[in-house]
């Protein structure tokens, strides 16, 4: 250690000199020397210590503290993480100085695991197994010690055998399949352009809602350009990019994928002996879907497969349109149910938006600009890794979560944006045609932003719970308690006020009340077809509130009767029709199963038992048909529906015998 930091060295008599210590003699402690030294004309030499009489293991605690402390203080990190930051400019990003900030733990225990390994679960599980059960019969479903480990069980039963031999829209090929199919009856590619763009607009019209992260505009231009190039034999322009041409064909292929037959789960109410595959099944029966239908599943199906000869050159690329490939293909494959892949694709558009972001800070290192578009991206691969991220610990986060305080929210003002809007077939160009796309533009801003700031939110209670301190203080039952109670207080604060603030329309799926938030001044008159296009979702609104119930679990050790009001408030928010499979439904199943244990945990606890809804016992059978609902989609809740109905055996019995 540094000499400054010392103890200053204390003389007493207790500690004599070498000299007459030898002779046992009470030493005088005179500076520089004690009189016996001067007597004799001898050295007086001091041997007690410089520092405080102190024990060792203190010493070394000490030791330690002052080190930290040298390195904090010799640190510019210190002085960048105590300097206040006007939110009205932008942040000034010093290379490496929040490379420990990172929000999102890289090892952690995932939620619904945390809640599945409580000893009273376990007790319950086992008390809920069959009393008899036939050795010659195995079980249904293998036991497993994290309730993610069900994904892992069996490998894909996608085929990697891809029968299209070129990824081009316009092809022999396409023209022969297209000529195939009865009802379009296409002689040559002007007759396929129209089914395209049939597409485009689908797109636009169901699942852009959801993830506002392509332009329109970009799209047609794109299609257009590919038809000019591979009809009429003209060049490609020389900006167009192999990722432009994927985003194209993942638009394409989830605009095929819209039909609402495709994409509703069953409706309710389910019926007891409905197993997941007849769900399953129903679900495809949904007199909802027509002709187009049988079209639309084997047109998708191509032009996935064409969309997967792409995805593999644009993986090395790392640009805006690549994020925005592996973030749909991610879409995508979360619709279809495969949370496996889903994850590994957003992880890769999340890696590639961390590049971007750390590539414009590096050249604009003052003030670092960033579009538009690539603020919605990044915020919407930002919550979408986060959620598989809580539940998954399949490979560490991306480190996107570095970029957080540098990259701004989406500006709600940005003006001469042409996007979002339908244009369907045979109108004038784009430039005429699109009506004013700013109120829509502004929506879509309120949505992400709030969306991230309370997965923003999410993510630092993880980071706190997670930290490594934390296994130290749990070892202390008492403390550990009154921290996380102090924690869940300010946290809670924090997450009430994001809820407080929002936008009334967030909430509301009225178009009249939409119209008057966003575009104030306007007469509410206006046609009202043009203003039912700017209504918000029912599902965006589900999601939504089901973010602002998530967050309240983290106030259990303040009040159990909010954190079962919030589990509770979970279920019902999605307990609603329709719903769709649009938003991947991995993680709400995820914290569905969670909550319904936790409401399930409490009906067993005498004091718990007070604190529960009168309604507790609906609440729980909702929770159960939202699982067997979303195993429709996701075939592995099939396994985590068996959980819950043994958790839910295992309480019964409980109960009786407390009773």
């Amino acid at each position: 250690m540094d000499q400054t930091t010392r103890d200053p060295p204390r003389r007493r008599v207790a500690q004599a000199c070498s000299t007459c210590r030898g002779r046992k003699i009470r030493c005088d402690a005179g500076v520089p020397k004690c009189s016996l030294c001067i007597d004799l004309n001898v050295e007086c030499v001091y041997l007690d210590s410089q520092y405080s009489k102190i024990d060792a293991g203190t010493r070394v605690v000490l030791e330690r503290i002052q080190r930290l402390e040298d390195r904090l203080l010799s640190s510019s990190q210190f002085s960048v993480a105590n300097t206040p930051v006007d939110p009205g400019q932008p942040s000034t990003f010093e290379p490496g100085h929040n490379d420990t900030l990172l929000t999102l733990p890289v090892s952690h225990e995932a939620n619904a695991d945390h809640v599945y390994r409580w000893p009273i679960v376990q007790e319950i599980l086992d008390r809920g197994l069959p009393e008899t059960e036939s050795p010659e019969q195995p079980p249904t479903f293998p036991k497993l010690c994290d309730v993610t480990d069900i994904f892992l069980v069996e490998p894909s039963q996608q085929s990697s055998n891809i029968g299209i031999k070129s990824w081009h829209l316009f092809d022999d090929e396409s023209l022969q399949y297209f000529r195939r199919q009865p009802r379009i009856g296409s002689l040559d590619f002007w007759d396929i352009l129209p089914e395209y763009e049939n597409l485009i607009s689908a797109f636009f019209a169901n699942i852009h809602a959801f993830y506002p992260i392509i332009r329109q505009e970009q799209v047609y231009k794109t299609l257009h350009a590919a038809f000019n190039s591979e009809v009429d034999q003209d060049d490609l322009q020389g900006d167009e990019r192999p990722s432009q041409y994927c985003v194209l064909l993942m638009v394409l292929c989830l605009g095929a994928l819209a039909v609402p037959g495709n994409v509703l789960l069953p409706t309710m109410p389910l019926q007891p002996h409905e197993s997941s595959q007849d769900l399953r099944e129903r679900r495809q029966d949904n007199p909802a879907k027509d002709n187009l239908v049988e079209l639309s599943n084997s047109l998708e199906d191509r032009l996935w497969e064409k969309a997967q000869l792409l995805l593999g050159s644009v993986s090395l690329e790392d640009s805006l349109g690549a994020a925005q490939c592996f973030t749909l293909a991610s879409v995508y494959l979360g619709a279809k149910g495969r949370a496996v892949d889903s994850d590994h694709n957003i992880h890769v558009a999340a890696r590639k938006c961390k590049v971007i972001a750390r590539r414009e800070t590096l050249m604009h290192k003052e003030y670092p600009e960033f579009s538009d578009p690539f603020r919605r991206l990044f915020w919407v691969v930002y919550v979408n890794e986060s959620d598989f991220a809580s539940e998954f610990s399949l490979t560490p986060p991306s480190g996107m979560t570095l970029f957080e305080d540098i990259v701004p929210y989406p500006s709600p003002d940005e003006t001469g944006s042409e996007m979002d809007h339908d244009m369907g077939l045979n109108k004038p160009p784009m430039s005429t045609s699109l009506p004013d796309s700013r109120p829509y533009d502004n929506f879509a801003a309120f949505q992400v932003s709030t969306s991230a700031a309370i997965r923003r939110f999410i993510n630092r209670a993880t980071a706190v719970l997670y930290n490594p301190h934390e296994a130290r203080r749990k070892e202390n039952h008492t403390t550990y308690i009154t921290r996380l109670h102090r924690l869940a207080c300010e946290l809670r604060s924090h997450h009430e006020a994001i809820h407080k603030n929002l936008p009334s329309f967030l909430l509301s799926t009225d178009p009249a009340d939409f119209w008057q938030q966003i575009n104030p001044g306007e007469s509410t008159s206006t046609d009202a077809i043009n203003r039912t296009r700017f209504s918000n979702h029912l599902w965006n609104v589900a999601r939504l509130r089901g973010r602002y119930f998530a967050g309240l679990k983290t106030a259990v050790l303040d009040s159990c009767r909010e954190c079962l009001f919030g589990c509770s408030g979970f279920v019902k928010t999605f307990f609603t029709e329709p719903a769709n499979c649009l938003t991947n439904l991995f993680a709400t199943g995820m914290a569905m199963f969670t909550m319904v244990i936790i409401l399930m945990v409490a009906t067993t606890t005498p004091a718990l038992r007070l604190l529960l809804p009168a309604d507790i016992e609906s609440v729980i059978a909702m929770g159960k048909q939202n699982m067997r609902r979303f195993s429709a989609c996701v075939k592995e809740f099939e396994w985590h529906n068996a959980e819950l109905e043994k958790v839910d055996r295992g309480r019964h019995k409980i109960n009786r015998t407390d009773s």
